[in-house]
């Protein structure tokens, strides 16, 4: 045997054999996704259509060229070849594989490119474009050579430049078959090298997504010094005789450190202590752009606090905090359609990108209170300022949701997805329909506006007419589920999310339902709630708490249809399919939050005020909600403690952390307006 060609041989079947290893593990890793994203089965057949074809070509060759190499007879298919009939055969297969493989991979691509871009990546989409063109020009090409190997045909094909003879006369030609071998899994190579670079450099073509560079601090708009050492605009602040100045030090001290994380106006989630590094909702693999911020907590919920900070101490230097915030909002809201994304970048010069980079479909969020916080905050800072511009911004994002409510009431979890696509079945999940309703009301009494008070009721109609939807035989189950398709019925989300009724909705839906008999008066909204509360309530749906305090009584999260078992699922396996259990082991490593209160105690405690108590009289109800326990000094001072000496609040895992300084910070202002007269 010749060396050279038993290592091409070789290499030719592991290039060959590669192939089949990448379609299996594509089909295997994403197989979760496919349930999601149906259109992923289409689009990975069509691929795997082209690409099949190629690799058993180049693997057939590399067997071949151990085989001529070879002194004992082998197999005469092997050294010979297919013959005529089977040479056309082969034409015609790699023809409609490559037809075929076209339609289904292109067509499924092109309607929901923006999907693919956002869930795969602009690299794996740009690897499925050069896959597909090139794959099917390669496969064009080998069905043309054995249409000519059939026909005994000379075709100008590039095997002559590699010392090949074009005469296919004779398939004992053992140069030919080589310079064959070479010229087929040169193609593959090409293919996948091809795919390979695209992967590389279309990002350095693209607004790079993440950031790997040293972010650091932003330096604080004021001096702390002078806010600590002067005369404050509240006067009472100044009293220290009811007012603790220690305590005040401290939360002047939070509120000008928290400055330094503020980027082009907003803010993250998350830093690391020294700043290097900020991060939103993406996580530590995607660290934030010095221009790019959180819209998923951040930005809305940080400047909300310097909002309550301003109105207990009217300080310029507050209101200047949160207006730079409110004008990163502007800058980022979505200049089609007014919604807002998880995250916003703006360019140095102080506009915003349009669309986020990662945004590909323009998609408004209002999964994670995204979009309610925003246009929450942007009524909030109108009503500060009077400045009509958040107005007109807050308004746009509404007309929007308008836009998007789904008929029958409700709204999706994001816009411009399919119908058919979790993302655009009403969604009570993470808050989303009761975000909504409680921003649509605050609208409604600052703006006076008939239509958001209106949407609200379509939405509380909804909730009444799909109580129970799904359960079958199970009478009890009179419960709401985290999201409903079309058809109204409790689907499929997330792999890990099943059709299910789950109890911390339940007990949104109860509160949704609540607030609009508290804005229009109109008993039958509290009608479906005693049934919900006995769901809750039942004996087959409370669960004890064995494994921390057995006197207290939890919820799962999720319950099956028409068994009421509960649910309880592993998320960290949803790449490769969640396992779902029917019980509940703390050890076990679940990635969600199976298991819970989710404050349902307290939601079932103020519907039994609200009609027992105040025998549904409105007014006296608003009154005693209007008028909360404030926190005592001790809290004020626990508070406090947990702050660092840079003035950070931080997380467990030693992140300075949006909602650790916003819980902090709040329970010290509400605090301080509860003792300064």
């Amino acid at each position: 045997m010749k060396p050279r060609q038993v290592i091409f041989g070789i290499l030719y079947i592991m290039l060959g054999g590669m192939i089949f290893a990448v379609i299996g593990y594509v089909f295997f890793a994403y197989k979760s996704d496919m349930r999601v994203f149906t259109f992923y089965m289409t689009l990975f057949t069509g691929a795997a259509l082209i690409l099949l074809p190629i690799g058993t070509t180049v693997a057939f060759q590399g067997v071949r060229l151990l085989v001529i190499q070879g002194k004992r007879e082998r197999c005469n298919l092997l050294k010979e070849g297919f013959g005529k009939t089977g040479n056309l055969i082969i034409s015609i297969i790699y023809a409609t594989c490559a037809v075929i493989g076209l339609i289904s991979g292109v067509v499924p691509k092109m309607r929901n490119i923006a999907i693919i871009k956002e869930d795969l990546g602009i690299e794996i989409a740009t690897v499925l474009d050069i896959l597909f063109i090139g794959g099917t020009i390669t496969l064009g090409l080998l069905s043309i050579e054995h249409a000519a190997t059939a026909l005994g045909k000379k075709v100008v094909l590039p095997w002559r430049a590699m010392g090949g003879s074009m005469e296919r006369k004779t398939m004992k030609n053992k140069k030919r078959i080589t310079a064959m071998a070479h010229y087929e899994a040169l193609l593959l190579a090409g293919l996948l090298a091809g795919g390979a670079v695209g992967y590389v450099l279309v990002p350095l073509f693209q607004p790079p997504t993440c950031f790997n560079g040293n972010h650091g601090f932003s330096d604080p708009p004021y001096n702390l010094s002078e806010v600590q050492s002067g005369t404050h605009f509240e006067t009472g602040l100044d009293n220290g005789g009811i007012v603790n100045q220690t305590l005040l030090d401290g939360l002047e001290k939070a509120m000008w450190a928290m400055t330094k994380l503020q980027s082009q106006g907003g803010f993250p989630m998350e830093s690391l202590q020294n700043g290097s590094e900020m991060y939103s909702d993406r996580g530590e693999s995607c660290p934030l752009h010095p221009g790019e911020f959180s819209m998923q907590g951040g930005t809305p919920r940080i400047a909300q606090v310097y909002l309550a900070m301003y109105e207990l101490e009217p300080n310029p230097i507050y209101l200047q905090v949160a207006t730079r915030a409110a004008e990163a909002l502007l800058a980022v809201q979505d200049n089609v359609n007014g919604g807002f994304y998880y995250d916003g970048r703006r360019y140095p010069d102080g506009t915003g990108y349009q669309p986020h980079p990662r945004n590909y479909r323009r998609a408004a969020i209002f999964d994670d209170n995204v979009m309610q916080s925003c246009l929450n905050f942007l009524l909030d800072i109108y009503n500060a300022t009077g400045n009509s511009t958040y107005r007109d911004a807050a308004v746009e994002g509404f007309d929007y949701l308008f836009e998007l409510e789904i008929e029958g009431g409700g709204w999706p979890q994001r816009s411009n997805y399919k119908e058919d696509e979790y993302p655009s079945y009403v969604t009570l999940n993470d808050g989303c329909m009761e975000d909504i309703i409680m921003v649509m009301l605050k609208a409604y009494n600052l703006l006076g506006d008939s239509r958001y008070l209106e949407a609200v009721e379509r939405a509380a109609r909804f909730l009444i007419n799909v109580q129970g939807n799904g359960r079958g035989s199970n009478s009890i189950q009179m419960a709401w589920a985290q999201q409903y398709n079309r058809s109204n019925v409790p689907s499929w989300a997330r792999a890990f999310e099943p059709p299910a009724f789950c109890s911390s909705q339940t007990g949104a839906a109860i509160r949704m339902l609540m607030e609009t008999y508290l804005y229009t008066g109109n008993e039958s909204y509290l009608d479906p709630i005693p049934a919900a509360i006995a769901w809750l309530n039942d004996i087959n749906t409370t669960i004890r708490n064995t494994w921390e305090d057995p006197s207290e009584f939890v919820w799962a999260r999720l319950y099956e249809p028409e068994t009421n078992r509960l649910i309880v699922g592993n998320r960290n396996n949803q790449r490769t399919g969640p396992i779902y259990y029917y019980d509940y082991v703390p050890s076990r490593d679940f990635g969600y939050s199976w298991i819970g209160t989710y404050s349902l105690n307290s939601t079932m405690d103020k519907y039994d005020i609200l009609v027992n108590t105040f025998s549904k009289n409105i007014t006296e109800y608003l009154a005693w909600r209007s008028t909360p326990t404030p926190p005592s000094e001790g809290s004020a001072k626990n508070a406090m403690d947990g702050m660092t000496d840079d003035g950070f609040y931080l997380d467990g895992d030693g992140m300075i952390d949006d909602s650790s300084f916003c819980s902090k910070a709040y329970t010290m202002i509400n605090y301080f307006k509860s003792v300064v007269p």
